[in-house]
């Protein structure tokens, strides 16, 4: 299924209680265009966006991430395993799908974000990104600013576990659908959120959204603030302790 042939998918996703839901997210993985070069340190060397596919690679990058529309900002390619990456400067994406930090596939790295993300989409946007992507590890200083018609701060996906996502920072989502941070098939996560969410949709939309995950704990230390037609604080739906 292609993006465009998921023409009902937003309806889908007003309501994170259908199993569908997750159908979106596995378009994710073939929406947007990869960037086209691999990373490399250097300061504003990866201005373009730049991939992730060696094991066992320390990559030290520093300067701004700001691609062509509808191109990823830094993408962990399926079977990227044990890489520590470390980036000083903002992420900034866009386009109608606009996805920030993306991984698939991919287990055991280790990232440090020191900046902000935002992520301005026509369709999609996404701050942070897992899709079969399981024990990673991930430090996010900064803020993290999502608009499109689905916004989505940290979104994990299809058996996305044992992940560690701290992030130091406000995630403020704003669109059609909006959510901090939403969970789908995904379990035995350890998030910490030491900021405020805020979550502004015009029909649905949620500061913590977990369907079909369990054994997940997640951490907040700050306000969660929605608005919009359907907008929870809190809401799980088949999800267990």
């Amino acid at each position: 299924m292609t993006l465009n042939e998921n023409v009902s998918m937003k309806k889908i996703l007003s309501r994170l209680a259908t199993p569908l839901f997750f159908i979106f997210f596995s378009a994710l993985s073939y929406a947007g265009g990869a960037p086209i070069v691999p990373c490399v340190g250097g300061d504003g060397a990866n201005l373009a966006g730049c991939t992730i596919g060696t094991t066992d690679t320390t990559y030290t990058l520093t300067g701004d991430i700001q691609p062509d529309p509808r191109v990823k900002g830094i993408e962990f390619q399926s079977g990227a395993t044990g890489n520590a990456t470390t980036l000083t400067g903002n992420i900034t994406t866009s386009g109608d799908e606009a996805y920030s930090l993306y991984l698939e596939g991919s287990g055991r790295n280790t990232t440090d974000l020191i900046g902000n993300i935002t992520a301005s989409g026509g369709s999609i946007g996404v701050g942070l990104g897992l899709v079969n992507s399981h024990s990673n590890t991930s430090t996010l200083t900064g803020d993290i600013t999502i608009s499109g018609e689905e916004a989505y701060g940290l979104i994990l996906s299809h058996s996305s576990d044992y992940n560690a996502t701290t992030l130091t920072g406000d995630i403020t989502t704003s669109g059609v659908y909006a959510y901090g941070l939403a969970l789908g098939s995904s379990d035995l996560n350890i998030t910490n959120l030491i900021g405020n969410i805020t979550a502004s949709s015009s029909n649905t939309g949620g500061g913590l959204s977990l369907s079909s995950s369990d054994s997940n704990t997640t951490t907040l230390i700050g306000n969660i603030t929605t608005s919009g037609a359907n907008a929870d604080g809190l809401y799980l739906t088949g999800s267990d302790s």
